[in-house]
């Protein structure tokens, strides 16, 4: 970006950027903002309404216990600091410059533009007054504490009633354009909420407060609303419009990037729900081995052990640890993983020093109780507790990391709650729950990721944790997010298409889900493995899972009691022979994409590119019905720059009718291959392709050598 004259915005006191000015402190009342440069093309705003004594920052603008954005960001061609060198009253008026971004504050009033190569300003996003004087766009209530405040940041883009917004994390309502949606932020399984919002105006905002709150993305303004706050911190990124993967360099660049993954990670993973001991664990092994089927991860979900809170194995179902590792490695090349809960009962010989040390989170029942399980009452581990991580880890790594289990299933890590029992009143050692709850499954985490790479003496990670929940800058831990516990169902399979899509534009790149849906809604095809339907839509649904970013098998599906062993989920062959086939051989395709999948980790660690992508981050300006018609197309999306992919959601469809963008000039090819008959297509065109039941509809960009060699 060319340097401009500070005359440009000769009318505000101009503080010029020059890639490291620190910014501009306006006092507002009670009220203090500071307003920063933040990395390349953005801002970081933060506001106080404690009072900052004169030439000092307030200690509460320098508390960063909260925060996840990096100070300095990854970008270090801006060197920022944390002081003000302007001050300015809410009667005067400001601008400040960085890169493509630009804010002005007037009258006490934030305005965000982007300013194109000839110094044109475009506004993309302002603070939205309401009335005269009417309501402010920085709202405070503090009656109701001692220490915060209630908090509604209101804001505005020009024809606010035709923007796209996109990202907020993960949910069951189906759409991919979020506008005119309510995002509670509060987490529950199948419910990952995080507040990083994408425009199609060429804007990222990300609201760094971790409290609970809510989005209204409404028709006419966007409003962020915390519960309970000390500091409101927000970070503003600006690109021209539809460089969506520029937005999200920006942001990952003040977020964290996710590291380059294992290679186990991107094959097959094997779960259910349950093995319940070493021999049954065994059976499976010997299953694909015997059927040379390849298999990168296999787990053991929970009640593996003898007592919530033991971090270990039960010896009497598992009796020999080391051996049974050795023995899965040995069969089939696989690594292991066990699921860890948060939670600990007062019988496990673990309770005496989590309580002596004060290492569970804190509520409002008797001794800290924090949830009902099995008939049992738990509590919660504090994990934003440095000492509680510690104390997790250390069990973790005598227990399963030394023996040969080096990942981690860290199942129900929402916070604040254990399996489904909400109590709101739950206190951390960081503070209230309700103002910092959003950031449970970070520390959580954190903690475990921080244990392997000491562990394995490693600075790359070499093993992983999958978890059910995650917050903005969870992406730098080596840690995969699952979307809970969804429906055995085609709705089910429609609503998780769009939700690994807005994960993906929330900079959560390691996400996966549980291949053929978790647990029955009562419909008589739900889960059902004996009914043709379900038998259809779990093919359909690994199928799909071929082309996420982690393939995951897993569900709660009832087995025969002469069924334990089976290489997938149960009885030999309890899909027919015509399924298993079908299932064996998208398997053996996973690992056959693995030189072109593992291109794509690559690109996302680089630079935060997004492996899982809608059709308008790659089309939308050739094709601007890409992004007009986000809600027709959104099942369907590219896996990388080169695959185009469009699961089959329906029973017994044996065609599919597919959009093919009309492509850039930039394009690996000029016309589109079906993958499975190698016809050709022009693009900027439906088309309609047999969809047998062995076949998922896929395109590609390229020869088919490129891609298995992941030259992409």
């Amino acid at each position: 970006m060319k340097a401009y004259s500070p005359a440009l915005l000769a009318s505000f006191i101009t503080v010029w950027s020059l890639a490291n000015a620190d910014g501009i402190r306006l006092i507002n009342g009670h009220e203090n903002v500071l307003i920063q440069p933040w990395g390349k093309d953005g801002f970081r705003i933060r506001a106080t309404l404690d009072k900052i004594p004169d030439g000092k920052h307030s200690h509460t603008l320098l508390n960063d216990s909260h925060s996840v954005i990096l100070d300095p960001p990854l970008d270090k061609s801006l060197l920022i600091g944390t002081n003000y060198n302007t001050t300015i009253t809410a009667t005067q008026n400001a601008s400040l410059v960085n890169g493509y971004a630009s804010v002005s504050i007037t009258e006490n009033q934030l305005s965000f533009y982007r300013i194109d190569e000839g110094g044109n300003r475009t506004l993309v996003l302002q603070e939205l007054k309401l009335g005269t004087p009417g309501f402010p766009p920085r709202w405070y209530n503090k009656k109701s504490f001692q220490d915060g405040f209630r908090s509604q940041y209101t804001f505005q883009a020009p024809d606010s009633e035709s923007e796209h917004l996109f990202g907020t994390g993960s949910d069951l309502t189906g759409y991919l354009n979020k506008k005119n949606q309510t995002i509670d932020l509060v987490k529950f399984n199948s419910l990952n909420p995080i507040p990083t919002i994408m425009s199609d105006r060429g804007y990222l905002f990300f609201w760094n407060v971790p409290s609970l709150g809510k989005i209204e993305l409404s028709p006419t303004r966007t409003r962020f609303s915390s519960d309970h706050t000390r500091i409101v911190d927000y970070y503003i990124a600006i690109r021209p419009p539809a460089d969506f993967d520029g937005l999200l360099e920006r942001y990952t660049a003040v977020t964290g990037r996710s590291p380059m993954i294992p290679d186990f990670g991107m094959g097959f993973w094997q779960c259910k729900l349950r093995y319940a001991s070493q021999e049954e664990i065994m059976n499976v092994t010997t299953g694909f081995a015997q059927r040379k089927i390849p298999m990168s991860l296999l787990v053991i979900d929970y009640l593996s052990w003898l007592h919530e809170g033991d971090w270990k194995l039960n010896s009497s179902a598992f009796p020999d640890v080391p051996k049974m590792a050795r023995e899965v490695k040995k069969l089939t090349g696989s690594e292991m993983m066990a699921s860890v809960w948060p939670s600990i009962e007062n019988a496990s010989p673990n309770w005496a020093n989590v309580s002596s040390l004060g290492l569970t989170a804190q509520t409002f029942a008797p001794t800290d109780i924090a949830g009902l399980w099995q008939n049992k009452y738990v509590h919660l581990l504090d994990s934003m507790n440095p000492a509680a991580r510690q104390f997790l880890w250390s069990n973790l790594k005598e227990n399963y990391y030394q023996n040969g289990i080096r990942n981690f299933w860290l199942d129900e890590d929402e916070g604040g709650q254990v399996a489904n029992d909400v109590y709101p009143w739950t206190d951390y050692s960081l503070g209230a729950g309700d103002q910092y709850a959003m950031l449970y499954p970070y520390f959580h985490q954190m903690g475990v990721h921080e244990g392997q790479l000491n562990a394995s003496g490693s600075t790359e990670p070499t093993a992983l944790s999958l978890t059910r929940s995650s917050w903005a800058g969870s992406q730098r831990f080596s840690s995969v997010v699952w979307s809970g516990d969804i429906f055995e169902t085609w709705e089910s399979m429609r609503q998780m298409i769009v939700a690994g899509q807005s994960m993906a534009l929330s900079a959560q790149g390691w996400w996966t889900l549980d291949i053929g849906g978790f647990k029955t809604n009562g419909q008589p095809s739900s889960g059902n493995i004996s009914n043709p339907e379900y038998q259809e839509l779990y093919v359909r649904w690994l199928q799909w899972g071929t082309f996420l970013p982690i393939m995951r098998n897993h569900g709660d599906r009832t087995c025969l009691p002469s069924a334990q062993g089976n290489f997938l989920t149960c009885p030999n062959g309890i899909y027919g022979p015509e399924n298993e086939q079908i299932i064996v051989s998208y398997i053996k395709l996973r690992y056959a994409l693995q030189p072109y999948i593992k291109a794509l980790f690559r690109q996302l660690s680089l630079s935060g590119r997004a492996i899982m992508r809608p059709l308008f981050m790659d089309f939308s300006v050739t094709d601007p019905y890409t992004l007009t018609a986000t809600e027709i197309l959104k099942e369907q999306y590219m896996f990388g720059p080169r695959l185009l992919v469009a699961p089959v959601t329906t029973y017994q469809a044996t065609n599919a009718t597919v959009y093919l963008p009309k492509l850039p000039s930039s394009a690996p090819d000029s016309k589109w291959t079906y993958w499975w008959s190698n016809r050709t297509y022009e693009g900027g065109q439906w088309v309609t392709v047999s969809a047998k039941k062995e076949t998922i509809p896929l395109f590609r960009l390229g020869s088919v050598s490129d891609i298995l060699t992941g030259n992409i």
